[in-house]
C-alpha cells in the first residue's frame, strides 16, 4: 500500500532533489519523445508510403493515451506506491519500442507505440511529477522547473540522435536502440523513495531550532512524533485484530462493497469538484489552446523545414534547436514563478504568447537560420507554459489538488491533439502546404494568452459573489494558505 502524504509536511530539499533527478529522466524521454517526434514522423512516412493525415494519426494516439494514463497512473501510485508505478511504465514503454521494431503496417505501430508506448510512459511521468509536490512546498516551482527540463533534454537529444540513428540502422534499428533507453525510466523509478514521518520531522525539528532555537519546542515535536507513531502501531494492531474476526455477514458485505472500492479508484484518479469552481474551466479552455499550438508544432515542424528547401540532416536540427531553448526556458520561467514580486499567470500568459506570435512569423520566414531562430523563441515559450502548468492549477486550485487538476488539463490537451492532428493533415494533403496549420496553432495560443488573463478577473468575481450568498463551497477555504495566490 502507499504512504498517506496529507499529514507529512514537504522538507523542500533532502532526497526531494534525487526526485527532480527521478522525474527529470522520466520526462527527458517520456515527454521529450512526442516532441522529438518530427523526426520519426518522416521517416514513417517514408517506410509505409501512407498518407500525412494517417501517418500523424501515430502522434495523436502516442499523445492521447500518454496524457489519457496520467491519472490512471497517479491513482495505481496513491493505492501501490510511485516507484512500483514508475518502473511498471518503463518496462511496458520498452516493450512497446521493441514491438513497433518488428511492425509491418502503420495500423500496427498505432498500437505498439502510440498505445502501448505513449500510455505506459504518460503512466510513469505523471506520478513522478506528482511526487515533486510531495517533497516540495516553496521551491515548487523551482523544482518543478528543474524536473520538466528533462522534456526540454530529451527533445534536444533525441532528434539528433533519431536522426543519425535512422541513417545508421534504419527505423526498425532505431525502435530496437530507443527500447533500450526507455528501460532508464526504470532507473529513474527506483529513485522514487516515499516520503517518511522521520524525514518529514526531521525538516520540522530542523526549522523549529532556527527559528525558535530552543529545547522544549524540540521535545514537543519529539513526543508528537512518538505519539503519532504510537497511534499509527496501535491502530495497524487494531485492524489487524479486527481482521482476524470478520464474521461471514462482514465477508459478504465486503464482497457487496466492490463498487465502492471502484468508485474509491476512480476518486483516486480525479476529482470532479474541481468542475465546481468556473474559475476551473477557463484553465481547461488555456490547456486546449495549448494542445493545438504545440500539438502542431511539433509533428509538423521537421517535415515543414524539409518543403521549405532544408536538408534532411539540418532539418532535425530544427526541434532539436527547440529541446534546447526548452532545457533553457523551464527552469528559468519556474525561478522566476518562484519570485512573489512576479504574478504566475502572466508569466503563463507570457509565454504562450511568445509562442503565437512566433508561429504566425515563422510562416513567412523559410530560411534555415530564421526557423532555428523560431523554434528557439517557441521553445522557450512552450517551456515556460508546461511548467507553470501544475503551479498556476495550484494558485487557483489549491496545492491540494494540483495533480487533480494538472492531470485534467493535460488530459484537455490529449483530447484536443488527438482531433486536431488528423484534421490538420488533411489540410495539408488538400493544400499542399503547411501554412494553414501553423496559422492554426498560433491562433491558438494566442487566444489561450487572452484567456489567461481573464483567470484571476474571474476568480475574484467568483470569490466576491460566493462569500455574499454562502454558496460558494467548491474552494477549500485554506487555499491560501496551501498554495501561493496570485490575485491578491
Amino acid at each position: 500500500m502507499a504512504t498517506d502524504y496529507s499529514s507529512l509536511k514537504p522538507p523542500d530539499g533532502g532526497w526531494g532533489w534525487f526526485i527532480v533527478l527521478a522525474t527529470f529522466i522520466t520526462t527527458a524521454f517520456g515527454a521529450g519523445s512526442f516532441y522529438a517526434f518530427g523526426v520519426l514522423y518522416v521517416a514513417f512516412l517514408d517506410a509505409f508510403g501512407e498518407s500525412k493525415a494517417a501517418t500523424s494519426i501515430i502522434a495523436s494516439v502516442y499523445g492521447f493515451c500518454f496524457v489519457l494514463m496520467g491519472p490512471v497512473g497517479i491513482g495505481l501510485s496513491k493505492r501501490f506506491g510511485h516507484r512500483k508505478i514508475t518502473i511498471i511504465g518503463g518496462i511496458l514503454a520498452s516493450l512497446g519500442l521493441l514491438a513497433t521494431s518488428f511492425t509491418s503496417t502503420l495500423q500496427q505501430v498505432y498500437f505498439t507505440y502510440g498505445m502501448m508506448t505513449g500510455g505506459s510512459l504518460g503512466m510513469a511521468v505523471l506520478p513522478s511529477m506528482d511526487m515533486i509536490g510531495v517533497y516540495f512546498k516553496k521551491r515548487l516551482s523551482l523544482a518543478m522547473g528543474l524536473a520538466m527540463a528533462g522534456t526540454g533534454g530529451g527533445q534536444f537529444l533525441l532528434s539528433i540522435l533519431s536522426q543519425m540513428f535512422v541513417d545508421m540502422y534504419g527505423w526498425r534499428g532505431t525502435m530496437l536502440i530507443l527500447s533500450g533507453i526507455a528501460a532508464h525510466v526504470c532507473v529513474a523509478g527506483a529513485l522514487m523513495r516515499p516520503l517518511t514521518k522521520r524525514e518529514s520531522s526531521h525538516h520540522c525539528r530542523k526549522m523549529t531550532v532556527l527559528k525558535e532555537n530552543g529545547t522544549a519546542e524540540k521535545e514537543e515535536m519529539r513526543d508528537f512524533i512518538s505519539n503519532e507513531n504510537n497511534e499509527y502501531n496501535n491502530v495497524d494492531k487494531d485492524n489487524s485484530q479486527d481482521n482476524e474476526n470478520i464474521t461471514e455477514a462482514e465477508k459478504e458485505e465486503t464482497r457487496n462493497g466492490c463498487c465502492n472500492r471502484v468508485t474509491s479508484f476512480l476518486g483516486s484518479m480525479y476529482d470532479f469538484t474541481l468542475f465546481k469552481e468556473p474559475v476551473f474551466y477557463l484553465l481547461l479552455v488555456t490547456s486546449a489552446c495549448q494542445g493545438i499550438g504545440h500539438g502542431l508544432v511539433t509533428v509538423y515542424i521537421a517535415k515543414r523545414a524539409i518543403d521549405f528547401g532544408i536538408s534532411t540532416s539540418m532539418s532535425s536540427l530544427i526541434p532539436a534547436a527547440m529541446g534546447l531553448s526548452q532545457l533553457i526556458g523551464r527552469p528559468t520561467f519556474g525561478a522566476l514563478g518562484n519570485l512573489q514580486s512576479i504574478r504566475t499567470y502572466t508569466l503563463y500568459s507570457l509565454s504562450m504568447a511568445i509562442c503565437g506570435v512566433s508561429t504566425v512569423i515563422s510562416t513567412y520566414t523559410r530560411q534555415f537560420v530564421a526557423q532555428v531562430a523560431y523554434v528557439i523563441l517557441f521553445g522557450v515559450g512552450l517551456g515556460g507554459y508546461i511548467t507553470l502548468t501544475p503551479v498556476v492549477v495550484a494558485d487557483f486550485m489549491g496545492v491540494h489538488r494540483m495533480g487533480y487538476g494538472t492531470s485534467f488539463a493535460i488530459l484537455v490537451q490529449g483530447v484536443f491533439i488527438l482531433c486536431v492532428t488528423p484534421l490538420s493533415g488533411w489540410m495539408v494533403d488538400t493544400s499542399g502546404v503547411y501554412d494553414g496549420v501553423f496559422l492554426l496553432a498560433g491562433v491558438a495560443l494566442l487566444i489561450g494568452a487572452i484567456a489567461t488573463l481573464f483567470l484571476p478577473l474571474l476568480d475574484n468575481f467568483m470569490q466576491r459573489k460566493y462569500r455574499k450568498t454562502t454558496l460558494y463551497t467548491g474552494k477549500k477555504t485554506d487555499q491560501k494558505d496551501e498554495g501561493k495566490h496570485q490575485t491578491s
